[in-house]
This record gives C-alpha cells, sequence and structure tokens, in this order.
C-alpha cells in the first residue's frame, strides 16, 4: 500500500515523498521540498490514502486512513496556489535513472528495461549506459514543472520495471538514483531518490567483511 510521508527540516519548511511499496527500485517518488506545511501536505494527500506527518519527533496521522494508531491531525489544508496553476509552459525534462546491479546479466536487465521504456509514448530518445556496478537508462519527458515531471518519469519507470521478466525482476539492485534535470540546463540534480533494497551476494559481503577485519587489526596495531 501506498505511503506519503511529510516531514520537517527543523527550520519552518517541510519535505514530502512517497513510497509506493512496489517491486523494483523505482517505487519512491520525491515530491516538494522544503516548502510550507501546508504545501507538502497537499501534495502527499493527492499521491496516497495514508500520510504520515512529522513534525519534530512527533508522527501523525494525516490522511484519508489511519495510519498505524498515531494521532490524527486535524488542522485545514487549503489548497495552494500552484495546485490550479496549469500556464506553465510544457517543456522537456532529462531523466537519468540508475540502478546499481551486482548480477551477471546486468547488460540483459538493461536492455529489457530500456526497451520497456522506448514503447512508452511520453518518453523520448531512451538510451542506456553501463558502467560497472550499475546501469542507466535516460531519456526525456514533458511536462509543466518539476513535480510533474517526476511523476511521468516515475509512472513510465514503473511501468517498463514490471513488464521485465519476473526472474529478472525478483533481484533488485541495491541502490537507485532518480536524476530529473530541466533539459538544456547544465544545473544540479533537481530530483535525487534512493534506498536499500536486497543484500549484497554472499561474496560481496564475505569481502566486505574480510576488509573489516584486515582495518581492525591494522587499527589495533596502531593503538598498541
Amino acid at each position: 500500500m501506498a505511503v506519503a510521508w511529510v516531514g520537517d527540516n527543523g527550520q519552518g519548511a517541510f519535505s514530502a515523498w512517497v513510497d509506493y511499496d512496489g517491486p523494483g527500485p523505482f517505487s519512491y517518488r520525491r515530491g516538494p521540498s522544503d516548502v510550507p506545511p501546508a504545501d507538502a501536505l497537499f501534495w502527499a494527500r493527492a499521491q496516497a490514502a495514508r500520510v504520515i506527518l512529522r513534525v519534530g519527533d512527533v508522527h501523525y496521522s494525516a490522511g484519508e486512513e489511519q495510519a498505524g494508531g498515531k494521532p490524527v491531525w486535524t488542522h485545514e489544508v487549503a489548497a495552494p496556489a500552484w495546485a490550479a496553476d496549469n500556464t506553465g509552459s510544457i517543456v522537456g525534462w532529462r531523466v537519468d535513472a540508475r540502478v546499481c546491479w551486482f548480477r551477471l546479466d546486468r547488460e540483459a536487465v538493461a536492455i529489457g528495461l530500456t526497451k520497456a521504456i522506448q514503447g512508452d509514448p511520453r518518453a523520448a530518445g531512451a538510451a542506456m549506459r553501463l558502467r560497472v556496478p550499475e546501469f542507466s537508462v535516460r531519456f526525456t519527458v514533458r511536462a509543466r514543472s518539476e513535480l510533474d515531471a517526476n511523476k511521468v518519469a516515475s509512472d513510465i519507470l514503473q511501468t517498463a520495471w514490471a513488464a521485465l521478466d519476473a526472474h529478472a525482476r525478483s533481484w533488485r539492485g541495491l541502490r537507485r538514483i532518480l536524476d530529473v534535470r530541466h533539459a538544456g540546463l547544465n544545473a544540479a540534480p533537481a530530483f535525487r531518490a534512493s534506498g536499500t533494497y536486497d543484500p549484497a551476494p554472499e561474496w560481496l559481503r564475505t569481502l566486505a567483511r574480510g576488509l573489516f577485519r584486515r582495518q581492525s587489526r591494522r587499527l589495533r596495531l596502531i593503538l598498541a
């Protein structure tokens, strides 16, 4: 079940995001950042029936459905001005979707995801790139705003991932990053999402444990 989250940054501004709780690495979408609480909450309620609002260290249930016995947020939320603004120009937004993938079928999965995106009329110029241990798929969407571009890109990626072979989808990457940038601008990433998924393969965990032991022994020798 999708859950939308709203949290404060300690300085009076709030940020929102939604977790669709779906398979694959693209089930998380970021919403508005550093905005008034009413704006973040309005966006979150439009994404999911269950909304969790964090104010300081207290969590509230702020959606249509009750969230885990938390106290209910009862304050009214008015629609922000941008919610009804459809006057902006529709422009192109570049999307760079990257997935860390530690299996040997990295290229096959990347090809499958790219082909699925190429078949979506909302995406243009889809192309993939391999860079061990990750692969990326880049494409362009058209939207009026960053939030709209995020939504379109997220829908395209979730649909494309669902179209992949079930065997491939059963093995998720360790981490994914989704950047959405305004076409034609060489600016910092406008949207970035990251999360941890299935554990690393056993060989990678063994390697990490060995490196940690060697570093620990070296530290003990230095301290001695």
